[in-house]
């Protein structure tokens, strides 16, 4: 079974950092993802961002 990435665990690498940086500054201004249908959103935009940069910069 895959692992959740809302574990609370906190990514410690230096590169991930600079990264999120920017990012995060953009984000606090963007409306909330809304789901479309009576099935709640189980991940956020920015759990799919951290993950995305996370197993991009890890290759």
């Amino acid at each position: 079974m895959p692992r959740s990435l809302s574990s609370g665990k906190k990514y410690s690498a230096p590169s991930f950092q600079k990264l999120c940086q920017p990012l995060i500054e953009i984000l606090e201004r963007t409306p909330h993802l809304c789901s479309r249908c009576n099935k709640p959103l189980k991940m956020e935009f920015e759990d799919h961002l951290n993950a995305l940069i996370f197993f991009v910069s890890a290759n």
